[in-house]
């Protein structure tokens, strides 16, 4: 996986799977990013769509030869 530090204190990750098996409940720990704030936002950026709150760790699934790509922003009550 590769992460790239985002304005305002997020990050965005990609995990690419270029295996013939896909992976399943991969776990992006935000402390490996260094993701301090208490809870993230997480967005998956290919979907379009809102993954809800995260505080430790993100767990994901990508089928085979596929990707995730992730957007973490703080949440409001974590930057309050």
């Amino acid at each position: 996986s590769q992460a790239k530090k985002q304005p305002g204190g997020g990050s965005a990750a990609l995990l690419i799977n270029q295996s013939p098996k896909p992976i399943t409940d991969y776990r992006l720990l935000l402390a490996k990013l260094n993701l301090t704030a208490a809870s993230y936002d997480a967005r998956d950026i290919w979907a379009r769509k809102s993954l809800g709150a995260v505080s430790a760790a993100l767990n994901l699934t990508v089928p085979a030869y596929d990707s995730a790509f992730v957007l973490l922003t703080p949440t409001a009550a974590a930057i309050a």
